[in-house]
């Protein structure tokens, strides 16, 4: 579920690169909903989304500043300090300029890959309700879900059983929420 603020956490960026990676890899289903934000904004990452991304880049180039401000601060610490220790220090900050601008382009290249993959857009406008927007997706999963079925073995001993207690608990048709881990 991609909102307005998605992008502004760079925990959910990363989660969304693995997230398109296991689509890619493992060809698992991805399925895009998009909360008070239009595909479009995504991809052209335009308003918020644009914002986000400007504020990583500009954390990335404060963190190479204050490497910098460090050698400012202490220029004889760098004079005296053994050669190899500065150009560590050197390869540290390219490397991790390099990481970070890579990773800022990764998150950029997964938000245009996973606005095109529009399934679902709601508007927080009010001029929707949300809880039937959920229901309506909940549909669409279930119809996309293949039905518990054996087709080794239909005589599989105690499965009917347990399937009709599985379907008790799930409580389907009661109403209210209901959570399942498997």
């Amino acid at each position: 579920m991609l909102s307005k603020n998605y992008a502004d956490s760079s925990w959910c960026l990363d989660e969304l690169v693995h997230i398109m990676e296991c689509k890619d890899k493992r060809g698992q289903i991805v399925l895009s909903i998009f909360y008070g934000v239009k595909p479009s904004e995504l991809r052209k990452q335009k308003r918020k989304y644009g914002e986000a991304f400007a504020k990583h880049e500009l954390e990335n180039k404060k963190i190479l500043k204050s490497w910098g401000q460090s050698f400012l601060e202490n220029p004889l610490g760098w004079l005296f300090a053994p050669r190899e220790q500065n150009q560590k220090y050197i390869d540290e900050s390219i490397n991790h300029e390099l990481q970070n601008q890579t990773k800022v382009e990764s998150w950029k290249k997964v938000v245009v890959d996973a606005s095109n993959i529009a399934r679902w857009e709601f508007n927080d406008d009010g001029s929707t309700d949300e809880s039937k927007f959920i229901k309506i997706i909940v549909e669409k999963f279930l119809l996309m879900l293949h039905p518990v079925t054996s087709s080794v073995n239909d005589n599989l001993v105690g499965i009917v059983a347990r399937m009709q207690d599985f379907k008790s608990k799930l409580q389907i048709r009661s109403g209210g929420v209901r959570m399942l881990g498997i």
